[in-house]
């Protein structure tokens, strides 16, 4: 029996991703999920949550096999405190039963506007065992000066682990972000 490995993305849909952000990474999610298909050593599951001004599971532990990616649209503001309040739902019902932590990776240009909101919830999703054992990673799509939000996400939630945030100044390095991570779930 292979072992589980399940992969949550959080996807800011906001407003501020319109054109060719949310282009880009539209299509290199559908690239990471169907390179992935290839993977023969591994059961892969994928959640996709994505948030503007609600939060929203768009794929909820789908094995990778069957997923057909439909493109986001962005609008809206930036509600991430509810996209982890949905992720730490699904974390608390993830069983750890033949299965490795989860990959988790956050793909984001900007603050919150609900930017006190959401610490609230990241303190509660690393009470969860899973949690400690999770890899945190994240994308941020703009200069250094916007990653702030971002360095204060991956500190509070990889308290063992010292993951940097990923700076796509350029948001054709999306791509290169979801290559190296294939790479690494490949070489696990």
């Amino acid at each position: 029996m292979k072992k589980k490995l399940p992969i949550f993305l959080l996807v800011d849909r906001s407003g501020s991703m319109y054109g060719d952000k949310i282009d880009v990474v539209n299509s290199s999610i559908s690239n990471f999920i169907n390179s992935l298909k290839k993977v023969k050593i591994y059961d892969i599951f994928l959640s996709i949550i994505s948030f503007s001004t609600e939060a929203e599971i768009i794929l909820d532990f789908k094995l990778l096999s069957e997923i057909k990616y439909s493109p986001l649209i962005a609008d809206g503001k930036t509600k991430f405190s509810e996209a982890i309040k949905l992720m730490r739902e699904m974390f608390s019902d993830l069983a750890l039963e033949n299965s490795l932590y989860p990959e988790v990776i956050l793909i984001s240009d900007g603050t919150p506007t609900d930017f006190n909101d959401w610490r609230y919830e990241v303190n509660e999703l690393i009470k969860l065992d899973i949690s400690k054992g999770a890899n945190f990673n994240a994308v941020f799509i703009g200069d250094d000066d916007g990653a702030t939000f971002i360095n204060k996400f991956l500190e509070n939630v990889n308290k063992t682990h010292k993951n940097k945030v990923f700076l796509a100044s350029d948001i054709m390095y999306i791509k290169d972000f979801f290559n190296n991570l294939e790479i690494k779930i490949k070489e696990v």
